[in-house]
């Protein structure tokens, strides 16, 4: 998913949903540092239907081309809804001509009748490089703002930059969840700036402070407000990080399971059996994103999350016989089935949540029937832009994800550190749908809510427990 926003004269404002990436100290390139030549592509008149596709193609056929080339640096893919923009690091301009010689036969294959007008681009030497110390393996959802400042006075570009790197560069530093920052002189009269970050806050900040300093500081060379946009990542790669492999995951699918008539007495057995025996299944499937379950009352919810459907029904086949064997007699009925991938998906950056030893988590779960998905795109904006935020500024979220059937359910996962915090959340919700969504929502949500029983994610830990278990 993807979300743009016009940086002109009014400032910026940012629209994304994310899974947030974990970042440690940020390092500052050198003076002495080799120069890195980018070649930044900005594509318009794209189908926004296309985007998906286009970011597939990227990631499984040109990624490779590229990350193969000599003087490999870096790669990011930017696409916002009816744009896309494409960032090539290289050493030199020559191994950069080079890549796109040898990716030229692919990209035409593949790629040109989804691309139908020409980029304009903008290439030239990044002359301010600042870079985060990333943690391989641990980086799932990155979001990136491009601002193109026009007419720029580039005759005294070493001297912004000396400005750029004591005093702006500072404050980009201590935004927290910083990822990179690349500034590069493109042309006779275009600067370009990238900045890349882990949560829509910081990429918000970092773009006011941005305009702020150039507003304050080399508006004498630079006459204009910048122009561009910001988005998700679909691609991002870099040569020291993962031997340059795709950093950001792509859609995430999701089965949830809902079983009613249980035993609240089975609740812990079930949890327990489910932690020794099925998880372990679970956590050795292909794809394996994360698995939450909710016991409730008389209800269990049980919501797995894979890269790809066919890996979710693959693992789903390699456990049934467990399952059949070990939990069938505590599960009295069939389960309620809701599947499809995700629309929304954050999580906290796992630096916090590691630091914190989780123990204890309170979910709610919501599902929606006859919801109207006619503006469900729409309303995903809103939710980014306007609930995400909210509901971290109350405090204690530890997940949030959305997914919907295609047809008229629609099914919220909200993760909390407490119940008091879930309890404050979910007010923000109701008053969100209330105002925003009232018209898609006939009617209230069948909610599973409680103390999670069990939540296990793939980059922690391998994918064991992280919860405790509940006592009997």
């Amino acid at each position: 998913m993807n979300r743009i926003a016009i940086l002109g004269k009014g400032g910026a404002i940012l629209m994304l949903s994310a899974l947030l990436a974990v970042l440690a100290l940020p390092l500052v390139a050198g003076a002495d540092e080799a120069p890195i030549f980018a070649s930044v592509r900005i594509y318009d008149g794209i189908d926004p239907a296309t985007q998906s596709q286009i970011a597939q193609v990227t990631a499984e056929g040109f990624l490779p081309i590229m990350r193969a080339s000599d003087g490999f640096v870096g790669y990011f893919l930017m696409p916002a809804e009816d744009m896309l923009a494409a960032v090539s690091l290289f050493e030199t301009p020559e191994q950069a001509a080079a890549s796109r010689a040898a990716a030229r036969d692919f990209v035409a294959e593949n790629l040109s009748p989804l691309l139908p007008n020409p980029p304009t681009a903008h290439e030239g030497l990044v002359g301010l490089h600042v870079r985060g110390d990333m943690t391989p393996g641990a980086l799932s959802s990155l979001h990136a703002s491009l601002r193109v400042y026009d007419d720029y006075d580039l005759a005294h570009f070493d001297e912004a930059i000396e400005l750029a790197n004591s005093l702006l560069v500072p404050d980009l530093l201590a935004i927290d969840g910083f990822f990179a920052q690349y500034t590069l002189a493109a042309g006779e009269d275009n600067l370009v700036a990238i900045s890349i970050y882990d949560s829509p806050t910081a990429a918000a900040q970092a773009n006011e402070s941005a305009i702020a300093f150039s507003r304050e500081y080399v508006s004498q060379w630079s006459p204009h407000d910048p122009t561009g946009f910001s988005s998700d990542l679909a691609v991002a790669a870099l040569a020291d990080i993962q031997e340059g492999s795709n950093l950001v995951a792509r859609e995430v699918f999701s089965s949830i399971r809902v079983y009613a008539g249980i035993d609240p007495a089975d609740h812990p057995e079930i949890q327990r059996v489910t932690a020794e025996g099925f998880l372990p299944i679970m956590r050795a499937s292909d794809g394996f994103v994360g698995y939450y379950l909710l016991p409730d009352g008389d209800m269990l919810a049980a919501v797995s999350l894979f890269e790809i459907a066919e890996q979710a029904a693959a693992a789903t086949e390699g456990a049934s016989e467990f399952v059949a064997e070990n939990l069938a007699a505590l599960l009295p009925n069939p389960p309620i089935i809701f599947e499809g991938t995700l629309d929304i998906s954050y999580l906290m950056r796992a630096k916090d949540r590691l630091s914190q030893g989780m123990s204890s988590l309170y979910a709610s779960l919501r599902l929606y029937h006859n919801y109207d998905l006619t503006n469900r795109a729409a309303e995903v904006n809103l939710v980014a832009r306007i609930l995400l935020p909210q509901q971290q500024a109350a405090g204690g979220l530890f997940s949030y994800l959305t997914m919907h059937d295609g047809i008229d359910r629609l099914v919220a996962l909200s993760v909390y550190e407490s119940e008091a915090n879930a309890l404050a959340s979910n007010t923000l919700a109701a008053d969100f749908v209330a105002e925003y969504l009232a018209e898609s929502v006939p009617e209230d949500p069948v909610r599973v809510n409680g103390q999670l029983g069990i939540v296990a994610l793939a980059e922690l830990g391998m994918g064991e427990n992280l919860v405790s278990m509940m006592s009997g």
